[in-house]
């Protein structure tokens, strides 16, 4: 069985972003779940399960970045009971982890939840990351470390240009076995 794979952009992102393109040569089943910032995300959300449903023959596996992973997330938890495996790149697990709050459109901020409690993923964070401060998620205690595969990357920075240097964990875990 051959998993499905979707990206989910971050902000100001699109299928044409450096990201996508650089998993659709690695992926050629991935499909990208593009958003725009006047979007409705609720409906975006909708439309998006139900395309995920629809294919649910098939495993099905959400690479997401920055704000993307929020979505990711929001539509794990609609899509339910069936499970999505996850892909976080430097995940927006709440409003206030970013640096500068004035780069958030106000329009977005009623979609974006804040994110408490998270499992079985695989989360991707950039030591360097100038844009969300991950540094509370990184200590041993946070409930990051809970059931996730966590990689702290040193290199990069939010726009994760090494992305390439994680494909092994991220094969792994599309290829994993989930009850």
């Amino acid at each position: 069985m051959e998993t499905k794979l979707y990206y989910i952009h971050g902000l100001y992102g699109s299928e044409k972003s450096y990201k996508f393109l650089e998993l659709k040569e690695k992926y050629q089943n991935i499909e990208c779940l593009a958003w725009k910032v006047d979007d409705t995300i609720h409906l975006k959300l909708d439309e998006w399960k139900h395309k995920i449903e629809a294919n649910i023959s098939n495993e099905t596996c959400i690479i997401a970045s920055s704000t993307g992973c929020n979505f990711a997330y929001q539509l794990r938890e609609m899509c339910k009971p069936n499970f999505i495996k996850l892909v976080f790149i430097n995940p927006l697990f709440d409003i206030s982890d970013v640096y500068d709050s004035g780069l958030m459109p106000n329009q977005l901020l009623q979609y974006l939840l804040k994110i408490e409690k998270h499992s079985e993923s695989l989360l991707l964070f950039s030591k360097n990351d100038e844009v969300i401060n991950h540094k509370k998620y990184l200590s041993k205690n946070s409930f990051i470390f809970k059931n996730n595969q966590v990689i702290i990357d040193e290199k990069s920075t939010h726009n994760f240009k090494n992305l390439n240097e994680h494909y092994i964990e991220i094969d792994n875990l599309i290829n994993a076995f989930y009850l």
